[in-house]
């Protein structure tokens, strides 16, 4: 093998690799030997066999030819057209299998609802998180009534200091119940005081710790919580042109007459809150009936 097919051989990695027959039938071999002659020639007088200034040239001559299989990364093109139908219905495990119409669903098929999806912004999420708060912290105390009345009654029993009169016959907080009173209306009653400003916040501490010594506290910021929702339902309602919570609560009474439902319509419906909310934070408040 003369001269210029031992350089030609040579790959970039420092390996060789063998002539076919002895011929230059490599098209490779043949773009080489065009633009490394001269170099060739020189390396001819004087040069060394396979030396590493021969790589660069190899290297160049490689990086000129097309590559082939190199993975596209452009992005498709999104298409406006709508989505035609939704994810087959598929039976739960243990259930009898699906078939006809229950399989295929349309996207603008009527579906009965039961539940209902008002999507808000920032605004309408506080208010539903310190409502949700509210309520939760005054079932707590409707749900202690049995506690309370046990207590009632331990508190009501005789006692040798009643007989002797250091304390007072009947108790300030467990006074016996009329005739359909609970407890729970009873603390209902006491709140009621306390924001209408009959009654002081020491006095309706105490009240709370005596009838529920074990959750009353968690009604002493009740007020807080009431400003709160008065501050952000004020927001919510008004007529601020940059907030769009009174256009999203909007568009939720009107698909919240609707006895039914298509999933087009669900998907309607959030496209336009996104609108409302321009990059803002979304929020999916969901009540199941």
């Amino acid at each position: 093998m003369d001269r210029e097919e031992e350089v030609a051989s040579e790959l970039p990695n420092g390996t060789r690799k063998k002539a076919v027959n002895g011929k230059k039938n490599d098209l490779r071999r043949d773009v080489l030997n065009k633009k490394t002659g001269g170099r060739n020639r020189a390396q001819k007088d004087g040069s060394a066999s396979g030396s590493k200034e021969s790589t660069p040239e190899v290297e160049s001559v490689i990086d000129d030819e097309p590559m082939e299989g190199v993975e596209d990364n452009t992005v498709p093109e999104v298409t406006n057209e709508k989505w035609a139908t939704a994810p087959k219905a598929v039976a739960s495990p243990g259930t009898a299998a699906l078939y006809g119409t229950d399989i295929d669903k349309k996207y603008d098929e009527a579906n009965v609802r039961t539940d209902y999806k008002l999507y808000g912004n920032a605004n309408i999420f506080v208010f539903f998180h310190v409502f949700g708060n509210l309520y939760r912290r005054i079932k707590i105390i409707k749900d202690s009534e049995d506690e309370v009345a046990e207590d009632a009654k331990r508190v009501n029993l005789p006692k040798p200091a009643k007989e002797l009169g250091a304390i007072a016959e009947v108790d300030d907080f467990f006074y016996p119940l009329t005739p359909g009173e609970t407890y729970y209306k009873r603390a209902l009653q006491t709140i009621d005081d306390f924001i209408a400003g009959d009654m002081e916040e020491p006095k309706y501490q105490e009240a709370l710790r005596n009838y529920y010594l074990r959750n009353g506290w968690r009604l002493y910021s009740i007020s807080d919580l009431l400003k709160t929702l008065c501050r952000v339902g004020a927001v919510c309602s008004g007529s601020d042109s940059k907030d769009k919570s009174p256009a999203l609560l909007e568009q939720f009474y009107k698909n919240r007459v609707n006895e039914k439902t298509t999933y087009n319509a669900e998907i309607v419906m959030r496209k336009q809150a996104e609108k409302y909310i321009q990059g803002g934070e979304l929020f999916m408040i969901e009540w199941v009936s």
